[in-house]
């Protein structure tokens, strides 16, 4: 009975679609890092990475809403009981905690604006002309 209520609520998960068709990896305008592939964005949100290249720490904030799922599914490949038992691991073994996850993307795009070190993902639904002049995107990946 167990399982089969994990394989529903995961079937769940994987079906979630968010509004828009892309990811975007956001940073403050004045952050140095020119830009960022897959697997070091992977390395960055899993804290396996903690520095930009130019030696300056890492604040990583992500959504907490439907984009959530499909982030951790496309970029981590991992579904929502992996991440719990990632992170449940990394508080054991290293005392690290998870990203920041914030309740919208309007407070990613405002806390990246406001902190070099940052870096926020949001989809299409809110990246738009008048953002840009506030964070700059370092990654685009299609969903």
């Amino acid at each position: 009975m167990k399982y089969m209520i994990i394989v529903i609520l995961l079937s769940i998960l994987s079906s979630v679609s968010v509004s828009g068709k892309h990811l975007y990896f956001l940073v403050h305008p004045k952050n140095l890092q020119s830009e960022l592939v897959i697997k070091k964005a992977k390395n960055i949100i899993l804290k396996k990475n903690h520095f930009w290249d130019n030696g300056s720490s890492i604040k990583v904030f992500m959504p907490n809403h439907d984009a959530f799922p499909v982030i951790i599914d496309k970029i981590l490949g991992m579904d929502q009981l992996d991440w719990e038992e990632y992170w449940g691991k990394q508080k054991l073994q290293t005392g690290s905690a998870p990203p920041k996850i914030l309740k919208s993307e309007l407070a990613i795009i405002r806390n990246i604006s406001k902190n070099k070190k940052a870096i926020g993902i949001i989809t299409d639904s809110n990246y738009n002309d008048s953002i840009k002049k506030i964070v700059r995107v370092i990654l685009k990946v299609e969903i």
